[in-house]
C-alpha cells in the first residue's frame, strides 16, 4: 500500500469505531427522551433549533460518559486516541507541514473566498500538475503575493477532501476522550482543535472547488464556540 493509503487505513478503522460507540450512546439518550425539554420549550420537535438540538445532544453524551466511566470504553478509546495520532503524524509528513502551519493554509482558503476568487470555468485540481495549478491559481488571483501560499493550500486541501470523510475524529478528542480522561481532558482538546483545523480546510476547499460558495460557516461556528466552552470549564 502507498503512504496515503496506510493513512486512509487508520482513519477508516478510527471512523467506524468512533461512529459505532457514538450510535450506542445515541441509542441510550433516546431510550430516555433526551430531547423532552427542548420539545417542552418549542413546543414541536420540528421547531427546534439546529445547534440548540447539536449542544444538548453533546452535553447529554459528555453526561452519560462521564457519570459511569467504564475501563474497558476508556481503553478502546485511548487506543482509537493513539491510531488518530500516529495518523495524524502520517498526514501531516506526507503533506510536509506542521500544526502550526495549518492555520496559515486555512487563512489563505478563507481569502479566496473572502474575495470572491472563484474560478469561472470548470476546475480540476491535482497536485502532480504543476505548471497547470500555477497557472490556474494565476487566473483567479489579482496579486501574485502570496500565490505560494494558495497553491500549497489547495494541495492540502485536495487532500484532506480524498482521506477525512466525517466528523467522528472530532467526537472522539472533543467529546468522548476528555469525558472519560478528565485529567487529559486539555490534551484532547487541544488536538481537536488541531483536526478541527483539518476538516475546516477540506470544507473550504471542497466550497471553493465544486460550489464556488462559502462552506456551511455556523456549523464550524458551533464547533468552535463549543471547544471554547469546554476550555473556559477548565479554568
Amino acid at each position: 500500500m502507498s503512504e496515503l493509503e496506510d493513512i486512509d487505513y487508520i482513519l477508516r478503522k478510527v471512523d467506524s469505531n468512533v461512529l459505532d460507540i457514538f450510535v450506542k450512546i445515541k441509542e441510550k439518550l433516546d431510550a430516555r427522551n433526551w430531547l423532552e425539554p427542548l420539545i417542552k420549550k418549542y413546543s414541536e420537535e420540528e421547531k427546534i433549533p439546529w445547534i440548540e438540538r447539536r449542544k444538548l445532544l453533546f452535553r447529554e453524551i459528555i453526561r452519560e460518559i462521564s457519570m459511569g466511566p467504564s475501563e474497558v470504553l476508556k481503553e478502546v478509546l485511548i487506543n482509537l486516541f493513539a491510531e488518530w495520532i500516529y495518523a495524524k503524524k502520517l498526514l501531516l509528513g506526507y503533506l510536509k507541514i506542521s500544526e502550526k502551519e495549518l492555520e496559515i493554509y486555512l487563512d489563505a482558503l478563507k481569502e479566496l473566498h473572502k474575495k470572491g476568487f472563484y474560478p469561472e470555468d470548470f476546475v480540476i485540481w491535482n497536485p502532480t500538475h504543476g505548471a497547470l495549478k500555477r497557472d490556474m491559481i494565476r487566473s483567479f488571483i489579482t496579486s501574485r503575493k502570496d500565490e505560494e501560499a494558495y497553491i500549497k493550500a489547495m494541495d492540502i486541501g485536495f487532500y484532506l477532501n480524498k482521506i477525512l470523510r466525517n466528523i467522528s475524529p472530532l467526537i472522539l478528542l472533543i467529546l468522548l476522550l476528555p469525558s472519560i480522561d478528565r485529567k487529559n481532558k486539555n490534551l484532547y482538546i487541544s488536538e481537536g482543535e488541531v483536526a478541527l483545523k483539518m476538516f475546516m480546510i477540506k470544507d473550504y476547499w471542497y466550497s471553493f472547488i465544486e460550489k464556488r460558495a462559502l462552506p456551511d460557516i455556523e456549523h464550524w461556528d458551533f464547533w468552535i464556540n463549543f471547544i471554547n466552552e469546554l476550555k473556559e470549564e477548565n479554568h
